[in-house]
Parts: structure tokens; sequence; C-alpha cells
């Protein structure tokens, strides 16, 4: 991912950096992948395969740190079925309860929906994925 993105802040990959420089006091993981956890979901979760993902805003309230397990989870809020759009709250999670980041997506669903499902604007759905940063 680091070199895909050529991402080379030193706090996600020196102790001794982390350490003296960081408001966090040791080593963090990069915030966009945990970001990514969450289009990982929409694509082939809910809405599944096929799914575009259209905008999202996005607020870190925590950091990641190395070591941690994050639990990413997708509310739907709103569906638009007839332009096969849907709104969702999303979070990252780590073992310990607390929010990593949260956000408000938009996805673009397939036109077949998740296997033959396509959720209606009065169910609200929670799908979680879980990841261990080492």
């Amino acid at each position: 991912w680091t070199l895909a993105v050529t991402q080379f802040n030193p706090v996600h990959f020196s102790d001794e950096f982390a350490a003296n420089n960081s408001p966090f006091g040791k080593r963090i993981a990069h915030g966009m992948i945990s970001s990514s956890f969450i289009s990982a979901l929409c694509g082939t979760q809910l809405p599944g395969p096929g799914s575009i993902y259209l905008s999202q805003t996005l607020k870190f309230v925590k950091p990641v740190y190395i070591g941690d397990t994050i639990t990413a989870s997708i509310e739907i809020t709103q569906v638009q079925v007839d332009k096969k759009k849907i709104v969702a709250l999303t979070e990252c999670k780590n073992q310990r309860g607390e929010k990593g980041h949260h956000r408000r997506s938009h996805c673009f669903g397939p036109s077949h929906g998740r296997r033959g499902f396509w959720p209606s604007s009065q169910q609200i759905v929670i799908v979680c994925l879980n990841i261990y940063f080492h």
C-alpha cells in the first residue's frame, strides 16, 4: 500500500521518530488503510460486487496503532431503490470499541443487488469486517 501511494511518513515506520515527533508517542497505521476497509465492504458485501463508491465525508477521531484490531462497519441509513443508491454511516473501531474514524458514504449499487438482495428504505443493515494491524 505504501509503495502504491508513496506515503513514506516516518510516523508510520520509525519507532524512534514517532516517539519523538508524533503527538501519539508511537507509530500509527496509515489512516487511509482503515478507511479503505469501508470501500472493501461496499464492493464485496453491501451492496456487493459491482458497487461503485461515489463519495464520502471522513473524520479521523483516534489513531490506529500497530497491534490494533479494527472492525469496519456499514449501517445503511437511506436507500434510493429507483436510482440504486445507498447512503450509509460507516465507522472503524478498535478492539476497545473506540472509533478510529467515521464517515457518511454514498454508493451506487449493482443492478442485481447483493446476491439478489437489495435493502428497502425501512431496513437497517450492518455489515462488519475485522482486520488486525501488525
